[in-house]
């Protein structure tokens, strides 16, 4: 018999067969590189049993002076600041005024016609009123709170649910209301194809009646279940997502004999609560195509801490400032109308960040002083430390600058004393110099921008950020990152929801990782793993939409979940009480010299125990085939169980495997799915001998 000792290489690769990698690795979930040999990834807990509404696509920890800690969530919907468990709301106020008899009922239901001339609503925005009175048996109680729009029937006619059903068709009704109206939310997907000559052949025009999809549609379904129907057409056609669909017929809560896939698009399946518009009206080629306001779009936030205060803006869209002193009941305001303000401040921008040199307020992609028309290229910047004056003057250092390579501006992440940029053609770096100039602006790389406003991040003072088709990291100079799981990630990206794609840094283990929405998901759903110090990849699956590491107000790494959760990662073992299945699986590796067939009676695997359950195990699976061809599937020979008790204090790999495996080749997984479990994998070692099997 001999023993021999397989060293597994580190890292995953999946770029290349099986055999390529010969004694590497080649598949991989919820595991991690340390030190060069796999293990399994902390697990997750839920911050508290309180959600919050929307998809959050923001997380922004800090800390005040007195000792005060926060957390900023953007969601779709709403911008929260969370103290210990709770959200406190303080989505910006859009318009606030007073209407008259606004209310008509149906008799037997909650849903309530509202009249308010040139609202400018949309589906899914918040208002609150105040001062109604009762109407058709609905108390004014309920209607006197915080209500979500569900239809918008025109710019003066929407619609909202109601605790309590209506005893009788009555209205307009309710005498004098005040209405106060939440800034527009957003939406949960990315709508490509707007703006001038923008969508598909002969173009479409989003219209004014919008509604949800209820439960998941099918690509093939020819009905179309939706929260409502009222407002749209008796026949037409509806854009879900990036499909236009035309319709025959409809009922209360869905549209019939559906014909899917028009104009130039691809049916598709599509989750629930996907907002559905009527889109009639198209628009001729050549001709300018309907832009979606800042509200339609996916809902993303640039934000930043102005000492213990905070910054924040919609992307492409407005820019508000929060204080500190006016308590978390208080909600934030335009950043034209903070106290002193000169009139200047910009109010439509891509994003917003601080300068750390010189505490200047930036813009990207403003609009110009005196313009209330976005210039997408245009960098402006208020007088140092005064988020109040932006008005170029003699005497303070506000000032603007119009890069020039690009057509937009995609995003903008501060890194050591700069703050670096990318339009969608260019990367910049933007220097504070303290001169009359105040800041420098560098052409770093033309040919390179980024996937997604969020697909960058700062570890270890180097910047780690991802393109369209390649990874790539930036210290001074860009280069590319060499990835061993590239062409995987890149060919499974859903590439019409790339905005959604976010990086994360988790610095207690030396990691970067870019969650992504795979080909057949609307939401993300997998992430890939760059170790900076290894120099290693690992690839897996988990549903997150934001994410950010330990600092000032958390001591584990936070994350949001698509359930509208936020989660401490890196805590304890399992998935929110949960087992967390976690594997790791190798390609190919020759059994001996690979020449012949080989027995294997012993496998002595080297694992190391450190979970919280009493009983530690792992699952050994050995999948064998008698050649490297991968048209040649390989086989599921064994599997075993490794398993050891933690309250024995010998937890490491001294258990003997016995087997009856033969074969040239064998792929190793490694799997353990339940609770308490932790394991760290050094090697394997075979005890085997020829076979005379040919």
């Amino acid at each position: 018999m001999t023993l021999e000792n397989i060293q597994f290489k580190q890292g995953v690769v999946k770029d290349g067969t099986r055999y390529t990698n010969k004694g590497g690795w080649y598949d991989s979930d919820k595991v991690r590189f340390r030190y060069g040999f796999p293990e399994k990834i902390g697990g997750w807990e839920k911050r508290g049993n309180t959600t919050f509404q929307g998809v959050c696509r923001s997380l922004n920890q800090w800390a005040a002076i007195d000792g005060s800690q926060f957390i900023g969530v953007g969601t779709n919907l709403k911008f929260y600041i969370s103290v210990g468990e709770a959200y406190n709301d303080i989505t910006p106020i859009r318009a606030t005024g007073n209407i008259s008899n606004p209310f008509s009922t149906t008799n037997g239901s909650t849903l309530v016609t509202v009249t308010d001339t040139a609202h400018n609503a949309q589906a899914n925005d918040f208002v609150t009123f105040s001062g109604a009175s009762a109407v058709g048996g609905v108390s004014a109680a309920d209607f006197n709170k915080e209500q979500q729009i569900v239809t918008v029937v025109d710019n003066d006619t929407y619609t909202i649910n109601v605790a309590n059903a209506a005893t009788s068709t009555a209205g307009p009704g309710g005498g004098t209301v005040t209405a106060t109206y939440q800034i527009n939310s957003g939406s949960t997907d990315y709508t490509a194809g707007v703006g001038f000559g923008a969508g598909y052949w002969g173009g479409t025009q989003i219209g004014v009646a919008t509604t949800l999809s209820v439960g998941t549609t099918s690509a093939v379904t020819t009905t179309i279940d939706a929260a409502t129907t009222t407002a749209f057409t008796s026949t037409g056609t509806i854009l879900i997502g990036e499909e236009l669909v035309t319709y025959t017929g409809k009922t209360a809560g869905s549209f019939t004999g559906c014909t899917r896939g028009q104009s130039g698009t691809t049916a598709a399946s599509h989750n629930a609560s996907v907002p559905i518009q009527q889109s009639d009206t198209f628009i001729g080629w050549g001709n300018a195509a309907t832009s979606l306001t800042d509200g339609q779009q996916l809902r993303l936030w640039g934000k930043d801490n102005f000492g213990e205060d905070l910054v924040f803006n919609v992307e492409n869209g407005g820019v508000y400032y929060w204080d500190k002193t006016t308590n978390v009941t208080s909600r934030a305001i335009p950043l034209s109308t903070i106290p002193g303000a000169d009139g200047q401040a910009p109010t439509i921008v891509t994003e917003v960040l601080v300068s750390e040199l010189g505490k200047h307020v930036v813009c990207l992609g403003a609009n110009a002083s005196g313009s209330s028309t976005q210039d997408p290229m245009l960098i402006r910047w208020s007088d140092t430390e005064d988020p109040t004056t932006w008005e170029v003057l003699n005497g303070n250092s506000a000032g603007d600058y119009r890069l020039s390579s690009g057509s937009k501006i995609i995003t903008g992440l501060k890194s050591r004393q700069e703050i670096v940029i990318w339009t969608d053609t260019a990367m910049y770096a933007m220097t504070y110099t303290g001169s009359n100039f105040v800041f420098n602006f560098s052409l770093m790389t033309e040919g390179i921008s980024i996937i997604s406003p969020n697909a960058a991040v700062n570890a270890n003072n180097v910047v780690y950020f991802a393109d369209n088709e390649n990874f790539y990291v930036y210290d001074g100079s860009v280069r590319t990152l060499p990835c061993t799981v590239r062409n995987y990630i890149f060919d499974d990206i859903n590439i019409s929801q790339r905005y959604k794609i976010f990086a994360g840094r988790n610095e207690n283990f030396n990691e970067v990782s870019w969650y992504y929405p795979s080909a057949n998901s609307t939401e993300i759903n997998r992430y890939v793993t760059f170790n900076y110090v290894d120099n290693t990849w690992v690839v897996g699956t988990l549903n997150r939409t934001a994410w950010d590491d330990v600092g000032t107000s958390v001591t584990n790494p936070i994350a949001a979940g698509t359930n509208y959760y936020l989660y401490n990662q890196e805590t304890g073992d399992d998935d929110d009480g949960s087992p967390m299945t976690a594997y790791i699986e190798s390609s190919d590796i020759d059994i001996g010299s690979g020449n012949q067939m080989m027995f294997i009676r012993r496998i002595l695997p080297d694992i190391y125990f450190y979970g919280t359950a009493a009983t530690q195990s792992l699952d050994l699976t050995v999948k064998v085939r008698d050649f490297g061809s991968s048209l040649n599937q390989p086989t599921t020979d064994q599997t075993f169980t490794f398993e050891t008790n933690a309250s024995n204090n010998n937890n490491s790999g001294s258990q003997e495997l016995y087997s009856r495996i033969r074969s040239r080749q064998a792929i190793f997984k490694f799997e353990t799915n339940a609770l308490g479990q932790q394991w760290r994998l050094g090697g394997v070692r075979l005890d085997m001998r020829a076979d005379g099997r040919r």
